[in-house]
């Protein structure tokens, strides 16, 4: 429902033109997190490896395939040559004629019948040629691997691994995503307040220079400190106009992140907000569990899983070695057909065999691939030790920086207190004539400096915070 509400909300924003849209943190992450090209390749890549598990798996089963031929040839078979037939006809022509006076002499009734076989070279002609001119052949093949050294489950366990290693970077895109819109959101939230005091400061040096203006009218100031005043004021304007121009690239920048037309006048909801919220970073520090952050961190899940992938390569390879087993069933037809002679008609038949394959001497070809393989693994839990080292680090890191950012911003409000009360003390003696310009001038610009640095350290502090969470494995989207 939340979801839905907010694009229906990004949907009337974006239909109306010119018209300011006010977002939170969480609805700009959630606006990046749709509207993100990366991420959408990175989910499409989850879907590819799940296709291709699908196809690995199928490995398993029995395949079974239909091939069909036709064939048209110009000329006929002819089993014998016209030489050899002639003589196989010479020789039963002879033996037919002695045969047919011992008939005549014997038994005439068989005369008639032992007569026929005269013409016995046209019958062995008309046997000698086949009909060939048209050939059909079909055949159905069933394919079942028996044993294949381990190579199909070993490819099956891979492609499983690399669906989990891309939802592990899909996990961690999102995470960079997110932390990318922070940046660009708090970013837009400290130039805004940034302006805020600077307009604020551009009202003291104005009010101060009409002051010196009618001190000046009256002789009780010098021209140099009008022209001081003059300075700092064109010196505030133009601090003022750079301000103003990093606010728009800094909207256009989060709207090209939230997947927005860069036009599009977004307006944070965090800009009239003073408050921070409190961390306790020193408790934090004694219950960290790197444990759960080694659990929870997507990067070394994928190191994981990559690990995982070069092992079960290093079997890949291994099964190269080993003997490969197959069952292989036909059924093939033919027209015509060797069944009975040569029959024009189509008739088929069954086979049923094993095969087996197994490499005698390849010159230490495979031994050489499981042993890279082995080496690709040993550097895989090199790197996944290496990468458990810095996140250590990260996190002490973070946490802190953290701390550092609480105790500054702590600091920041004290001073601010001491900026104001040194500029209306500043303001009070040059009004009584105690104190000169270059005085209150001061006391402006140490204003101005503590103004800034407390919205530099709010915004840290915020930063800082997100990046605790991410370096322990909390999700920030």
């Amino acid at each position: 429902m939340k979801n839905l509400l907010l694009i229906l909300f990004y949907v009337i924003s974006v239909s109306i033109y010119a018209q300011p849209i006010v977002l939170s943190v969480d609805s700009c992450r959630q606006l990046a997190l749709k509207n993100n090209k990366t991420l959408k390749i990175y989910n499409e890549r989850i879907r590819q490896s799940d296709y291709t598990k699908r196809s690995a798996r199928a490995n398993f089963l029995p395949q079974l395939s239909v091939a069909g031929t036709y064939m048209y040839n110009s000329r006929d078979l002819q089993l014998m040559s016209d030489e050899n037939v002639e003589k196989l006809g010479t020789g039963i022509g002879g033996s037919v004629a002695v045969l047919s006076d011992y008939v005549m002499k014997n038994n005439p009734d068989l005369l008639p019948s032992l007569l026929e076989m005269k013409n016995i070279e046209e019958v062995l002609q008309d046997i000698n040629h086949v009909d060939i001119h048209n050939i059909f052949a079909g055949m159905v093949v069933l394919e079942q691997p028996i044993f294949m050294g381990g190579k199909i489950a070993a490819y099956y366990r891979i492609t499983k691994y690399y669906e989990m290693l891309n939802e592990s970077r899909y996990d961690t895109q999102k995470q960079k995503i997110a932390m990318d819109t922070d940046k660009a959101y708090w970013l837009v939230v400290s130039l805004t307040k940034k302006k805020a005091v600077a307009e604020e400061y551009i009202k003291y040096i104005n009010q101060l220079l009409d002051n010196v203006n009618k001190m000046l009218i009256q002789g009780v100031a010098t021209k140099s400190d009008q022209l001081t005043v003059e300075v700092k004021q064109n010196e505030a304007n133009v601090m003022l106009q750079k301000v103003s121009d990093g606010i728009v690239l800094a909207r256009m920048s989060l709207a090209k992140l939230c997947g927005l037309p860069l036009d599009t006048d977004i307006i944070t909801l965090d800009e009239a907000n003073d408050n921070i919220n409190k961390f306790n970073c020193e408790q934090s520090i004694n219950k960290i569990d790197m444990a759960n952050v080694f659990a929870n961190r997507d990067e070394l899940r994928s190191l994981s899983f990559a690990t995982k992938i070069r092992k079960k390569q290093v079997a890949l390879e291994r099964a190269e070695i080993l003997p490969q087993i197959g069952l292989l069933g036909t059924y093939s037809i033919t027209n015509p057909n060797l069944f009975n002679g040569f029959e024009k008609n189509f008739k088929g038949g069954f086979s049923v065999g094993v095969s087996l394959k197994m490499p005698v001497w390849s010159w230490g070809k495979h031994t050489n691939k499981v042993n890279a393989a082995k080496s690709q693994v040993l550097i895989s839990e090199w790197e996944e030790a290496e990468a458990k080292e810095m996140i250590t680090l990260q996190v002490r890191s973070a946490a802190f920086n953290l701390s550092q950012d609480e105790k500054t911003l702590i600091t920041a409000r004290t001073n601010i207190n001491k900026a104001d009360e040194n500029l209306r003390n500043a303001q009070l003696g040059f009004q009584e004539g105690v104190l000169t310009t270059q005085n209150v001038l001061e006391a402006q610009t140490a204003w101005l400096l503590s103004n800034s640095e407390l919205v530099d350290a709010m915004i840290n502090v915020r930063l800082s915070d997100i990046y605790y969470n991410m370096a322990i494995g909390n999700r920030i989207y």
